[in-house]
């Protein structure tokens, strides 16, 4: 029987016909975009006691609040969250607030204030929306800011969209309800 003497494997070279064609165009690598920067959040543990002022004008910037916060929080662009664990003794203005913890102060919003079932706030809370899960406790007054919930509206449809939006069946304009509620005490 026949062995061969050399283990390797025999060697191919393509015809011309089989070869694939060289692009004439260099191939270079496509290059890196440019990445999109996300919202940072700043978070005060619940560890931690901060006392004085607190500003930002960042409006990717946001602030996480588990701990203790005296004094003043401005973040005019930005969200401010209180955890479940902070207490913030504070006049706080952003522009969206989001309560889970305990507030003593006043809330401006330029947007929205939500008030989750096991919150606390004692003070003024003035936005244009005002969210209030069941559940929470507010000590205090209520303002809806009406005039900058107009300059949030979307502009006037045009007649052509409004007949596009009665073919899918939406009403072109939607206005939100103003409730005023009523505490009754025991």
């Amino acid at each position: 029987m026949w062995k061969p003497r050399h283990t390797e494997s025999p060697s191919f070279s393509p015809t011309q016909e089989s070869r694939p064609q060289a692009s004439a165009i260099p191939m270079t690598e496509p290059a890196p975009r440019a990445a999109i920067p996300a919202g940072h959040q700043s978070t005060i543990g619940k560890d931690l006691a901060i006392e004085g002022k607190i500003i930002g004008t960042d409006p990717l910037e946001s602030l996480y609040i588990e701990g203790t916060v005296k004094g003043l929080i401005n973040l005019p662009f930005g969200r401010v969250t209180v955890g479940t664990k902070g207490l913030v003794t504070a006049a706080i203005e952003a522009r969206d607030v989001v309560v889970m913890g305990t507030i003593n102060g006043d809330i401006t919003a330029s947007v929205r204030v939500d008030i989750r079932a096991k919150a606390c706030v004692a003070g003024k809370v003035s936005a244009p929306r005002i969210c209030i899960e069941d559940g929470a406790i507010i000590h205090g007054q209520l303002d809806v800011l009406t005039a900058a919930a107009e300059e949030l509206s979307l502009p006037e449809p045009t007649p052509n969209e409004i007949e596009t939006l009665k073919l899918i069946r939406i009403r072109p304009q939607v206005r939100s309800l103003q409730i005023q509620p009523t505490l009754h005490t025991a």
